[in-house]
């Protein structure tokens, strides 16, 4: 992952928190111009045929950019930034399945880009997630035809029927705005998803009071039947957590937050195909947090963050306590691994390990030597979940806050700029715990990142520093250049010091 950018490398580790839900927006009509006026800088032409599995064009898919591959290091992905890469287009195929794109000829500076991930969405097929070459002429998809799922929900004490605010996650994608519609009728269908997808969990997220959460349920009796009708499905609250933060963090406890992600406590290697839930609270003064209502018979992972403070590293017996027997855990990994338990009953206590952190102050002068104010200064710690991805320590995503929206706080979901991100915070979608990383150099030059993840004296934890100016950039670090970054060296308890001399933009521009 290339960190060449600020909004970048905050909108890549900040969305991946969205990702472990894949949450999805697709506005229905509107303006399908090309529209390449909009784009900054220079751009290139992508062209793209999308097809059904017989061969044939597919007219009006809808067809959107959804990340950024260089060409020099394919491995990286990169979010489409609005002040660098122009507003982000959404086209509709013609009647012969072709679409043209204006896309940024360099994700940064002058790195190119090499591969685009596209999302490519029509109602009678799978929607569409992969990577396609630039260079390709044209670039070929081919839609996949799926199975459409109609469910009725009822209450397990009452037996009521459920016919509001009523929902599904479905395994391999979690929870999506577009894949399910909630009839007249108070029926739930979906549109076409993939058959292979086998897990699933309906919900309903009322106004006031607790989630209700069906049990989960297994699609495979359903085979490569294109239509699945599941009647009466029985909902009930799910397990209340009310827990707290191990007492080696002094109390009161400061800016704390917890997040979870709930999986099935199977073997990792099929969790693909599992339902996930994702969740974000405060953390109060005294050191306690709440969780309502989590899917009950799943595995929580918490991971905690606070000033001064993060979850220690879980032991391998812990984790195959749960069912993950596919996990291999190094503690002097630069990720921050989650606390994990199951979700059995009404309620559980549960209480998290928690370590010291460490911090990095950072003096950045200008060409002359001179102290250096106003320079953002940022860090950007992973934290890991066990078969779902990583992001910046602290991140959480909430889906019941995301089911409160309303259709423009949507719409801010697929737009990808950080004044939006911020807007989503303050809704609670997600959580503020990455914020903490990112501060300015005041008068002095002098900018302090506090509650980085470090490591024991004899193995400390490595970490980046990146820095970016108006007027100036940080030299390239590393990487065959390509990265403006400072590597260094963090210790549990204990503050590293660095100076970061930095040169006028355009000097050395990366990929000249």
């Amino acid at each position: 992952m290339n960190h060449a950018n600020s909004q970048t490398c905050r909108f890549y580790f900040t969305v991946s928190a969205a990702f472990l839900t894949v949450l999805m927006y697709w506005p229905g009509t509107g303006d399908f111009a090309r529209a390449e006026e909009k784009f900054a800088g220079p751009q290139i032409k992508v062209r793209l045929q999308v097809l059904n599995p017989e061969g044939e064009p597919i007219e009006g898919a809808t067809i959107r950019p959804n990340g950024l591959r260089t060409r020099v290091e394919r491995s990286s992905h990169h979010g489409w930034v609005k002040s660098r890469h122009g507003e982000l287009p959404l086209v509709k195929t013609d009647e012969n399945g072709i679409a043209e794109v204006f896309c940024p000829k360099f994700v940064y500076e002058k790195i190119e880009t090499g591969q685009i991930t596209w999302l490519v969405d029509h109602e009678d097929y799978i929607i569409f997630r992969e990577d396609r070459s630039v260079d390709d002429a044209p670039a070929k998809i081919i839609l996949q035809y799926g199975r459409r799922i109609v469910i009725g929900a009822v209450h397990a004490k009452s037996g009521d029927a459920i016919t509001e605010n009523l929902h599904a996650s479905l395994g391999g994608g979690g929870f999506a705005f577009n894949e399910w519609n909630l009839t007249n009728s108070g029926m739930l269908m979906s549109r076409a998803v993939d058959k292979n997808r086998r897990m699933m969990r309906v919900f309903q997220s009322p106004p006031d009071g607790p989630v209700l959460f069906s049990a989960p349920i297994d699609l495979e009796k359903y085979g490569d039947k294109s239509g699945a009708l599941i009647r009466k499905v029985k909902l009930q609250a799910g397990t209340r957590i009310e827990g707290m933060i191990d007492k080696s963090v002094p109390r009161p406890v400061m800016n704390g937050t917890v997040s979870v992600t709930v999986v099935e406590g199977v073997e990792l290697k099929i969790w693909e195909s599992r339902d996930s839930w994702s969740d974000w609270t405060k953390i109060h003064a005294d050191g306690s947090f709440v969780f309502d209502s989590l899917p009950r018979g799943g595995v929580v992972q918490m991971i905690a963050v606070c000033e001064g403070y993060v979850s220690a590293l879980p032991t391998e017996d812990e984790i195959k306590g749960v069912g993950f027997d596919t996990v291999s855990l190094d503690a002097v990994s630069t990720f921050v691994y989650p606390q994990v338990a199951e979700l059995k009953g009404d309620r559980i206590t549960p209480t998290i390990k928690m370590d010291s952190t460490s911090a990095c102050r950072v003096t950045v002068l200008d060409p002359d030597g001179k102290p250096l104010a106003g320079a953002m200064v940022m860090m950007f710690p992973n934290q890991y979940w066990f078969g779902r991805g990583s992001q910046i320590v602290g991140s959480g995503s909430s889906v019941r806050a995301t089911l409160m929206l309303n259709a423009e706080q949507r719409k801010l979901m697929s737009e990808w700029d950080l004044d939006n991100w911020h807007q989503l915070q303050e809704l609670r979608v997600y959580s503020p715990g990455g914020n903490r990383y990112s501060v300015k150099t005041n008068a002095a030059g002098i900018a302090e990142i506090k509650t980085v993840p470090g490591g024991p004296k004899d193995k400390p934890k490595s970490g980046s520093v990146y820095v970016q100016h108006d007027d100036y950039e940080q030299p390239a670090d590393g990487f065959g250049g390509l990265r403006r970054r400072t590597s260094v060296k963090l210790t549990r308890g204990k503050t590293t010091e660095i100076t970061i001399k930095m040169e006028k933009k355009g000097t050395n521009v990366l990929g000249e």
